[in-house]
């Protein structure tokens, strides 16, 4: 039995151009490792964390701490705002300074004990205005913090502990190929993304509902502190790349030389920093940044996805609190079908979808299943403006402009016509979001992985801002024509982002 038999037999032995195998005919994922798994239920708490308290924001803030409704949209973005703007502070410190682990494990540890300051600013205790004080601090200081450090390193990192050779199985010309392993990781680490998030919508509003927010706050601090413990208990089994030279200085300098010699003869500018002796980058780099350029056009699209995507942490549960909502369930609880569609979903696109394309030897590249994420959220939006029109056409408040409505008076029409938005929104993101982590990591040279992974959070934080931007809108009955404006702005990026890249999944 030879050593392809016997399954021993790897990429670097004997290579084709493309670095695969010489004899390779088929590529399969390979396992994920136990380490892996524990970043993976490392990422399951920290979410469970992040929407348990995301999904208590909109009604602590509007009954607890009594603020209008538009102040509740400002201070819910603002929390999203911070949390996915500091991923790109989180990818500096780790490429630069401390490296993934020790990073993930310091902001986890900020995050940690932001939570158990929220979980004290909730007791009764002292004057209202100093809980409040107490709760702003943790919350935007120390948990939207603690979370940007994490989101902006935490892909990247999982990315990094799969084999990134190829290893043959016992059949001759089929290998375990790191490129479908990292989208299978990838997957079930948006997977448990989901699922963190899903137990976190449904665990802490009913915690709140049975004893109060002291105790829903408490929990999240609870699942963070054993995230951390499992986070740090696989510690000498992960792959730990150590920082070199700073990625930025390296990029800085790659660029000025580029720009500064570029000349016809080059077809693309970077060309120029091609073949260059005696510098810090070599040309695997140089093809690496190019690829990076090329992502980040793609991710500039983004924002205004997530600006749709975002209001279902706040407009989405606003609007179900002026419709009939059961006594035995929370209105931010339909938030919860998102997850669920994506849990259920994602191992059908992986078993099944994934497979049958394969064998026709269709390609469903990263901007064809961006783009569909883009319509199917489109889709979403012109059924919320469909039900945003049934709720004002329907008494007794209409669009709670008279009639003694107040900011909890609602209409008799039931939440359950929710549903097909929070389904529809869950499945673009299988589509949209998990693509765009997997394009991060795939598309970034090794130096520039963390930064990559942050940029493409930051589209999020961009989205939340242009949310921000718009929350004068957000009272009835304005919020109808916001939502109008949102979906037709979608459209025109769906087409034009279709139009510019489709030719990238050739490449």
């Amino acid at each position: 039995m030879d050593e392809i038999e016997k399954g021993i037999f790897v990429s670097k032995d004997i290579e084709r151009r493309d670095g695969k195998p010489a004899d390779y005919k088929v590529g399969i994922p390979g396992k994920l490792e136990l380490h892996i798994l524990a970043v993976v239920i490392t990422e399951l708490c920290e979410r469970y964390t992040f929407y348990g308290n995301t999904m208590m924001l909109p009604a602590y803030f509007l009954i607890n701490l009594n603020l209008p409704r538009s102040q509740v949209v400002v201070r819910t973005k603002a929390f999203s705002f911070m949390a996915y703007g500091s991923t790109i502070l989180g990818s500096i410190i780790a490429d630069q300074w401390l490296g993934k682990f020790k990073t993930l494990l310091y902001f986890s540890l900020l995050y940690f004990f932001g939570t158990v300051l929220t979980t004290i600013s909730s007791v009764s205790f002292g004057s209202a205005e100093s809980r409040k004080i107490l709760f702003y601090f943790a919350l935007y200081p120390m948990v939207a913090l603690g979370t940007g450090g994490i989101k902006g390193n935490v892909s990247s990192f999982v990315g990094d502990q799969v084999h990134t050779d190829y290893q043959a199985t016992g059949t001759p010309g089929v290998y375990r190929d790191p490129g479908k392993t990292i989208e299978k990781c990838y997957r079930y680490f948006y997977w448990a993304i989901n699922m963190g998030a899903l137990l976190g919508m449904i665990a802490c509003p009913l915690i709140v509902k049975h004893s109060d927010y002291p105790f829903g706050f408490m929990s999240t601090s609870i699942v963070l502190a054993f995230a951390i413990v499992i986070y740090f208990s696989a510690r000498k089994r992960y792959t730990i790349i150590v920082p070199k030279m700073s990625p930025i200085a390296k990029v800085s300098q790659c660029v000025r030389y580029a720009l500064k010699n570029k000349d016809s003869r080059h077809a693309y500018w970077l060309d120029a920093a091609r073949g260059v002796e005696n510098t810090c980058w070599d040309d695997r780099f140089v093809d690496g940044l190019a690829s990076t350029i090329r992502c980040l056009k793609v991710f500039a699209f983004f924002p205004a996805y997530w600006l749709l995507y975002n209001n279902i942490t706040d407009n989405i549960i606003l609007q179900a609190m002026r419709m009939r909502v059961p006594r035995w369930i929370d209105a931010s609880q339909l938030n919860l079908l998102v997850q669920i569609a994506i849990i259920i979903l994602i191992p059908i696109y992986d078993k099944f979808t994934e497979r049958v394309l394969n064998k026709r030897n269709v390609r469903y590249g990263p901007i064809k299943r961006i783009t569909t994420g883009f319509i199917v959220i489109i889709v979403a939006y012109v059924y919320m403006i469909f039900l945003q029109k049934k709720i004002y056409s329907t008494g007794p408040y209409y669009d709670f402009t008279g009639n003694g409505a107040n900011k909890e008076s609602f209409n008799d029409i039931a939440v359950w016509w929710q549903i097909p938005i929070y389904i529809l929104i869950g499945s673009s993101e299988v589509f949209t979001s998990v693509t765009g982590l997997e394009y991060a990591f795939s598309q970034a040279p090794e130096e520039l992985k963390s930064i990559m992974a942050a940029a493409y959070q930051f589209t999020n934080c961009c989205g939340s801002l242009l949310g921000l931007i718009l929350y004068k809108l957000t009272e009835d009955p304005t919020i109808m024509y916001l939502y109008i404006g949102e979906t037709s702005v979608m459209v025109v990026v769906a087409i034009v982002f279709w139009f510019m890249f489709r030719r990238f999944d050739t490449k």
